[in-house]
């Protein structure tokens, strides 16, 4: 062996690898393979190993074309960190809100507005007829026809509010121009709905 050389096993053993990664690396022309006999420059072949592992480290040991996927995954990765972080920060400061909580203060709403159609609407206009001088079986007929039209309503709205939960499924509006609900005529897709 040359004076000032080192083997290939003590090259593994100051390195810490195994002699098959030794192989692999003078295979992939990270340090130029040498004779039998003669030895590794043990400087050469540590700066050529560690300047090859902080390419893989750094992602540009790949060929170019790996490179550019590798380059788009990382974009694709530091984007998708940037809008979370962007999201956190913003809920954080309490500019958006999570969707379950808006979903349950909805739904809250909306069974008290139902409540109170259902059950204080017929009533009170029971009421008031009374108070203006309609006999009590005239306003009981007023608060069963209120009670009628207000289901009836309610039944609507919730039929055409499907496309909120359903989003395929085309929206219904009344053909007179009124979104109501309460008008008897026939219900047509609204365009730019389907």
């Amino acid at each position: 062996m040359k004076r000032g050389r080192v083997t290939a096993t003590e090259v593994c053993g100051y390195l810490d690898i195994s002699p098959t990664t030794f192989g692999q690396l003078a295979s992939a022309g990270v340090f130029e393979r040498q004779p039998a006999g003669d030895g590794y420059d043990l400087r050469v072949v540590v700066r050529a190993c560690c300047a090859h592992w902080r390419r893989v480290a750094a992602g540009r040991a790949a060929e170019p074309a790996q490179e550019r996927v590798l380059s788009a995954a990382r974009a694709r990765r530091e984007t998708a960190i940037a809008k979370i972080t962007e999201l956190r920060l913003q809920r954080a400061k309490e500019d958006v809100l999570d969707a379950d909580a808006v979903h349950y203060a909805l739904e809250e709403i909306t069974i008290q507005l139902r409540q109170f159609l259902l059950w204080a609407l017929p009533s009170r206009v029971a009421e008031i007829l009374v108070r203006f001088g309609m006999s009590p079986d005239d306003a009981n007929v007023a608060h069963e026809l209120t009670d009628d039209t207000v289901r009836e309503a309610l039944t609507a709205f919730a039929e055409g509010a499907e496309h909120l939960t359903n989003p395929g499924k085309p929206r219904l509006r009344s053909t007179n121009g009124g979104d109501d609900g309460l008008d008897a005529a026939p219900a047509v897709l609204v365009d730019g709905d389907v």
